[in-house]
């Protein structure tokens, strides 16, 4: 009997453990919300600044972007253009608001995509309205020809 109320005793107190901490996450539930949001921003914003601001890099033990690499016969736009990627190293602070320019455009050019989405698919809200009815009567009617009692 001591085991059986020394289990209950142990679900009991995780109970009220897991409605503590639901409480506090619901009370704190306005400062986790852009925590988080920042810390994974911070992860997935990490490799694009350390891209801009590393030197050479190193990828899974290769040396990237040690020396320019072309062909010695390259077209000029090539060998320029190998050449200042190899050697732009922007400061942290630089890099950090260049990477966050481009995914705030990458951002705002998919909202603009999506906005057209949405606004073409409420202008034939309509006809989808019609074809989805046309569907349901159809799937009504088999199930209707199936005389399932």
């Amino acid at each position: 009997e001591t085991r059986v109320e020394e289990r209950i005793r142990t679900l009991a107190l995780c109970i009220m453990a897991a409605a503590v901490l639901g409480a506090t996450l619901a009370y704190l539930r306005a400062v986790l919300v852009p925590l988080v949001l920042a810390s994974a921003t911070r992860y997935l914003l990490a490799f694009p600044v350390d891209l801009l601001t590393r030197r050479p890099m190193g990828c899974f033990g290769v040396e990237l972007c040690a020396q320019p690499v072309h062909e010695p016969d390259a077209p000029l736009v090539v060998r320029c253009l190998s050449e200042l990627f190899c050697r732009l190293v922007l400061p942290r602070p630089l890099a950090v608001l260049v990477t966050l320019g481009v995914t705030g455009l990458a951002c705002s050019y998919i909202g603009v995509l999506l906005m057209d989405s949405l606004r073409t698919f409420s202008a034939r809200a309509d006809t989808y309205s019609e074809q989805v009815r046309r569907l349901i009567d159809g799937v009504l009617a088999w199930l209707d020809g199936l005389e399932l009692d």
